[in-house]
């Protein structure tokens, strides 16, 4: 890992960055979103609705908190851009303003959680699972800040280079989710008695205890932080020009990751009247689907890192290179990964379902499914990644709504609950389909931006763009 701010960033190479960020980015990632497997696999050892209760709320909690993921997004990109710039303490300016973006993130957030926790009952769960999904969603609304405070930290470590952090205090995490799951998920406790959903708790104390200990890191480690000035002064008051720039930007990406994301969210809801054992296969696969997925969200935040460190440097030959090489490094890791997917699929079906054979077999079929979609989500992200690094965030957005909203959810319902078009019934594996065919039209349409404007657009113009109010 890198350990030191002193050196000069334009005598890095672009794989040293890069493998400075990505390994520990991916491994904090996959920690951290198995986390979220872990509570899945502990949950389906109480019932198959707990699990599909506890699977169906974390993908809309994932959904809703993903607008903080894409508005941090934006940040990063500009306080990777400074950092390329050697302007080490526009970083600290950045990330003190950052505060009252989250804050704005967070209410609006825990708003759309709250309206869908009180109104769940229109979507034809049974009882069981709304016993469950309701106070566990009302309890998740208390992570929203932390969570998205959780992104921010450990995008600071990424704009300079150092993540061994993130890695260590994510492990920390997943060392105490199954002693606290075990207390909260299946004890009969004082006061609030025996529900899964009380599982929530266990994700708020790491919450709060990773926090805790990446914030002293920073104070501390002050060879690597302390050009930063990240805490002199703790708090400043809000500059409302940075704030509003970084939402008209951030908006867009925020909104983009949200339609995504709650795509897969909505699936859950359309699907619930199908039965427990449909839901419980869904969820199993997309639990499989959180972890894979962590290689394409490591992806996209080491490009837009990078990629905007060496635009602040001007060297936008370095920026290019760096984007066409990781794609084809991705591409050729999850041509394997997806092959290990597909041979593998019963045993992982067998670590989520064990006592409903129905639900076994379509978890098995999803994860062939899995494989593709993943191969191309990675790729999409990447290019995502990099759009972001030239705050191209309207594009982003636009491509997102049309193929996901426009087109992949009428269709895929379509297929999936009607048989007008006299060809049967496809049920889940019609979303399924459409969780292929999304990310790899999404991914040829940001290939055309690409090359067509931001490959053709002069050094002049382009860096003008990425100045403007750079706060």
């Amino acid at each position: 890992m890198s350990q030191t701010l002193k050196s000069t960033p334009k005598n890095e190479s672009n794989w040293k960055i890069f493998f400075n960020i990505f390994p520990a980015s991916v491994a904090s990632q996959l920690v951290f979103m198995s986390v979220g497997v872990i509570n899945a696999l502990m949950a389906a050892k109480v019932s198959v609705a707990a699990m599909a209760a506890i699977g169906m709320i974390g993908s809309i909690y994932w959904s809703f908190n993903s607008l903080g993921l894409g508005l941090l997004s934006v940040v990063l990109s500009k306080m990777s851009f400074a950092f390329g710039q050697g302007n080490y303490s526009q970083v600290g300016n950045i990330h003190r303003q950052t505060y009252y973006v989250i804050l704005l993130a967070s209410i609006f957030i825990i708003g759309c959680d709250l309206i869908l926790a009180f109104n769940l009952d229109l979507f034809h769960l049974s009882p069981e699972m709304i016993a469950i999904a309701k106070p566990y969603m009302l309890l998740c609304c208390l992570n929203v800040p932390l969570f998205i405070f959780i992104v921010h930290l450990r995008n600071i470590n990424a704009c300079i280079a150092y993540t061994l952090p993130t890695l260590i205090v994510s492990i920390l995490g997943l060392i105490l989710i199954v002693p606290l799951n075990f207390i909260f998920m299946y004890q009969d406790l004082p006061f609030i008695g025996f529900n899964p959903a009380h599982s929530a708790f266990s994700h708020i104390i790491i919450n709060l205890a990773y926090i805790s200990v990446m914030l002293l890191i920073f104070k501390y480690k002050s060879n690597l932080y302390g050009k930063l000035k990240l805490f002199n002064p703790i708090i400043v008051r809000p500059n409302w020009s940075a704030i509003k720039d970084n939402f008209k930007i951030g908006t867009p990406v925020a909104f983009q990751y949200w339609l995504e994301n709650s795509f897969y969210a909505l699936v859950v809801l359309l699907i619930a009247h199908l039965g427990t054992s449909i839901v419980g296969a869904h969820e199993a696969a997309m639990s499989t689907y959180s972890v894979a997925y962590a290689l394409a969200i490591s992806g996209s935040a080491s490009i837009t890192s990078i990629v905007s460190r060496r635009l602040g440097e001007q060297r936008r030959d370095l920026a290019q290179n760096l984007f066409r090489n990781v794609i084809y490094f991705l591409i050729i890791f999850n041509i394997f990964s997806g092959m290990a997917l597909i041979l593998f699929r019963e045993n992982i079906a067998d670590l989520f379902i064990s006592n409903d054979q129905v639900a076994h077999d379509i978890a098995q079929n999803l994860l062939i499914f899995l494989a593709f979609a993943n191969f191309f989500d990675n790729i999409y992200a990447c290019f995502l990644g990099y759009l972001i690094s030239f705050r191209d965030s309207r594009f982003a957005f636009l491509v997102a709504f049309i193929v996901s909203w426009c087109l992949g959810i009428p269709l895929a319902s379509l297929f999936a609950l009607t048989d007008w078009l006299g060809v049967g019934n496809y049920g889940i594996y019609a979303y399924w389909t459409v969780f292929i065919c999304i990310p790899l039209v999404a991914s040829a349409v940001c290939f055309i931006r690409v090359q067509r404007k931001w490959h053709t657009i002069s050094d002049q113009a382009l860096y003008q763009r990425l100045e403007h109010n750079l706060n």
